[in-house]
């Protein structure tokens, strides 16, 4: 892996070094530009604008606006002619196309998909915001990345690569900001889309969003989207053996339903806005669960949730003072009728749903300060506080929850007896971050953060950056930390099946990562920019889920021999916790390109090599890092013709894929017994084709367009969830055959 990183440096150190004497040759920009046909001759946007949009600007990086250059982090954006082009409908579909992500989509209906970044596993770990307010659960549950976090109506889409706690906060191991169009700034706009799927032979999707932006007099603008999306999902029972299974669930078929929903309005007055958003999701609970074990894969099986979020803010400036200030209510409720449905051992002939509930909420003040001392030194802090309160996740079975007059399960059993009931904590906090250009091409970054919390204590997060540029390269040293927080849902968790259970843990400690990583930006002939970083992480303390031992169980419904608990004869059943396990170490190499010979030509291109190990602190033992693949890369290029007809087709190829240890197809087999060098066992790599069209003003204002998923109908699997084993997981998980959705769009 060494050798190859450094050829790559090489090689790129030989391109510049070619370009740089072309630019000062005989040659010039405009005589390369000629080798393009004399219709396609004229320039219609620059590969700026392609990258950036129209404003050469991002804002997360440091919480102000500054060049992608000037920022102090890897950031890679996503812009709206991109989303619109390459045909992205949700966020999950840009991690194919961005180097240092593993995605496994298709997983479990509670997340959907897991995402992994540069080796750190967990939807949890990764700041998702939506105009700078965060659209997560509250609770530091894995959030889902499912048909449920649509980016069509985004003006752009900021990825901010390595930790970022020290402006952020907690679980900001990475950030993506989707920032949406803005009617004061982008103009009067109403765009209305509808599509339509080909699934399994029939038409059984559909997908339907529009986007209001509207000043509504000089000092007032709207903006409003929504969007609704529902399919019957493709019955893969016939295509996958282990999906074929004549015992349990399948006995009924196999169904995947989807029933989404999004609705978001801003309201600008002057330098106040209000902002309202609403997500609400509802997609298949059983996938990756093994339908040998007693499984079912029903149309009323499903994992559903709703979140909603209320913000005020007030800008102010003055001179050279920013402030801005935010209040947020965020809630995040697990629907009571929610359940997944599975046979018992013991009564073949009945079926049993289990449904959960869950309520979490919070409350934040934040301040945000920034200042221009002189054109050399600008500093910025904040404050914050918060407060959370909720009912973590319980189960119970037969009945859907009554919310009003229902308990949440029985009382937990460890070390004491802890009620599952409702939880709170506060949290306070500042930061503070100081920017200085030592040179006209230096500039240092030093910053930290404090936050204390009513249940685990303090942490401190300190960030460090150097950005160095010459000519037209950048070279920026970076340095930082982050923590994940032990939320209620990690804490407080209580749960059980048929044979097994999950207890609470109070004394859970934070997950910390420590960063160093060096990126190499570089732009040749106004034409190709690249970026290529080199990346370090720790991660100690990890929060996982393993065994704890037998408790007693003490519930008069879970009794041996009483109900669907199956215990020992004296009341015992097995159990794990949520608790501090190991360390992490990757390390890599990512690589992004983006290339404009001509107008009508755009081609993408992303790589990465991930190595690393995940450490067994009892037996030492180093095993690869679970569900990462070693080598990633993605390939797209648009082609547009009469300046109408956008083609894009984008592919990706990913090596293969390492599994945990007890994982039950590549680790141990089905009488639990290890395989020789399962440690290093890796399930098959995959290689995935998409395919978008867009063809623009088939009428002033009306556009069409298809989008194929899965373009030559591959049979593929990714990763499944953290918990793999011999038993209740597939050990991966069948991924959808190709997916056909057309429709039209209308812009006014």
């Amino acid at each position: 892996m060494k050798r190859i990183l450094v050829v790559i440096m090489l090689l790129q150190i030989v391109l510049a070094s070619h370009i740089f004497a072309k630019e000062v040759g005989d040659k010039s920009v405009s005589e390369v530009d000629s080798t393009a046909p004399k219709q396609m001759k004229k320039t219609a946007i620059s590969l700026d604008e392609l990258l950036w949009g129209d404003k050469f600007y991002v804002i997360t990086a440091s919480k102000k606006k500054e060049t992608i250059n000037q920022a102090p982090a890897t950031v890679i954006v996503i812009s709206r002619q991109m989303i619109r082009e390459r045909g992205y409908r949700d966020l999950k579909d840009i991690f194919n196309d961005l180097p240092g992500f593993d995605i496994s989509t298709n997983v479990y209906g509670e997340f959907s998909s897991l995402l992994i970044q540069r080796g750190i596993s967990g939807n949890n770990k990764i700041a998702i915001l939506l105009n700078g307010i965060p659209i997560t659960s509250p609770s530091g549950k894995q959030f889902p990345l499912g048909n449920n976090v649509p980016i069509w109506n985004l003006k752009r889409i900021e990825v901010v690569y390595g930790p970022a706690s020290a402006l952020y906060g907690a679980d900001a191991f990475a950030v993506i900001n989707m920032i949406t169009l803005d009617a004061s700034t982008d103009g009067n706009q109403i765009h209305v889309n509808a599509n339509t799927g080909l699934l399994n032979g029939f038409y059984s999707l559909y997908d339907i969003y529009g986007s209001l932006n509207r000043t509504l007099s000089q000092d007032i603008h709207l903006n409003v989207f929504f969007r609704k999306y529902a399919s019957e999902g493709q019955n893969l029972k016939d295509q996958y053996p282990e999906l074929s299974s004549d015992y349990s669930g399948l006995m009924y078929g196999y169904s995947d339903p989807t029933d989404d929903y999004n609705l978001f309005v801003n309201l600008q007055i002057k330098d106040f806005s209000i902002t309202f958003h609403r997500s609400k999701y509802q997609e298949q609970l059983s996938k990756a669960l093994d339908p040998d074990d007693h499984y079912m894969y029903t149309s009323d099986s499903y994992w559903g949730h709703n979140l909603y979020q209320i913000e005020g803010k007030h800008n102010y400036s003055f001179d050279k003072l920013n402030m801005e200030t935010k209040i947020t209510y965020r809630n995040f409720t697990i629907d009571p009728h929610m359940n997944w449905v599975y046979y018992s051992a013991y009564m073949p002939d009945k079926k049993l749903k289990v449904h959960q509930y869950g309520v979490m909420e919070r409350y934040a003040l934040q301040n945000h300060l920034d200042y221009q001392f002189n054109p050399k030194l600008r500093v910025s802090g904040g404050l914050h506080f918060c407060k959370t309160m909720g009912i973590p996740t319980g189960d119970k079975t037969g009945e859907p929850f009554d919310v009003k007059n229902d308990q949440l399960h029985f009382n937990n059993f460890y070390n004491d007896v802890y009620p599952q009931a409702a939880v709170q904590e506060e949290e306070a906090g500042h930061y503070l971050q100081l920017k200085y250009n030592l040179l006209e091409s230096l500039t240092l970054l030093a910053g930290y953060r404090l936050d204390n919390n009513s249940s685990y204590g303090q942490m401190f997060t300190p960030r460090l950056g150097m950005v160095y540029t010459i000519e037209k390269n950048t070279f920026k040293f970076l340095g930082g930390t982050a923590y994940l927080a032990p939320g209620f849902f990690h804490r407080y968790e209580t749960w059980f099946t048929t044979e097994y259970g999950h207890i609470q843990n109070r004394d859970l400690k934070p997950e910390k990562l420590r960063t160093i990583e060096l990126n190499w930006m570089q732009d040749m002939w106004d034409k190709l920019k690249t970026s290529t970083s080199i990346y370090y992480n720790l991660v100690e303390d990890l929060i996982v889920r393993k065994g704890y031992d037998k408790i007693k169980v003490q519930d008069s419904w879970v009794k041996a021999g009483a109900g669907w608990i199956d215990t020992d004869k004296s009341g015992n059943i097995f159990v794990e916790h949520s608790t501090n396990y190991g360390d992490l170490k990757s390390y890599g190499l990512d690589f992004n390109a983006d290339f404009l010979p001509w107008d009508y030509l755009k081609i993408f291109f992303s790589y990465s090599m991930l190595g690393g190990t995940n450490t067994d602190p009892e037996s030492g033992e180093k095993l690869d890092i679970f569900k990462t693949s070693e080598i990633k890369f993605s390939l797209g290029f648009t082609l547009t013709l009469l300046e109408k007809l956008h083609i894009t087709p984008r592919f990706r190829w990913v090596s293969k894929i390492a599994t945990r240890k007890e994982n039950s197809l590549y680790g141990v087999d089905r009488d639990g017994d290890y395989i020789p060098e399962s440690p290093h066992q890796r399930m098959p790599g995959y290689h995935l084709a998409n395919l978008h069209i867009i063809y623009q003003d088939l009428f002033p204002g009306l556009d069409f367009h298809l989008n194929v998923v899965n373009l030559i109908n591959e049979k593929y699997y990714t990763a499944g969830v953290a918990t793999e084993g011999s038993k209740t997981y597939l050990p991966r998980v069948p991924q959808n055959l190709r997916e056909i959705t057309a429709g039209l769009g209308f812009r006014y």
